[in-house]
């Protein structure tokens, strides 16, 4: 059975450890102010909540994440080796043929 319409949902890349997360506000951690939105499948982006991610959002009927792409790091945003990860995990999961993805540059 084919789908009428397809789903695409933007992916955050943005939640790594570290000092530049975007977790941290001004210096602090909003989640301690915020218990409720504490992602479920994960709080850092990685393998494991890629993974996660993946079997929610699939599950759910989202067909494709579109995942931004920065061409040059070095005239970039602050984090940019992170971002650009998101579709390496993507790619690396076990998970990856349950699901698109698309790039958005």
């Amino acid at each position: 059975m084919s789908k009428e319409y397809l789903v695409f949902a933007n992916y955050f890349n943005g939640l790594w450890r570290g000092d530049s997360t975007k977790w941290a506000w001004g210096g602090r951690d909003w989640r301690l102010e915020y218990p409720g939105r504490i992602p479920l499948a994960g709080c850092y982006n990685g393998a494991d909540t890629m993974r996660a991610e993946i079997d929610c959002a699939g599950g759910g009927g989202v067909d494709c994440f579109v995942m931004l792409w920065y061409h040059d790091p070095e005239k970039s945003v602050e984090g940019v080796e992170h971002l650009n990860r998101g579709v390496e995990d993507f790619m690396n999961s076990p998970n990856a043929g349950k699901m698109s993805f698309m790039i958005e540059d």
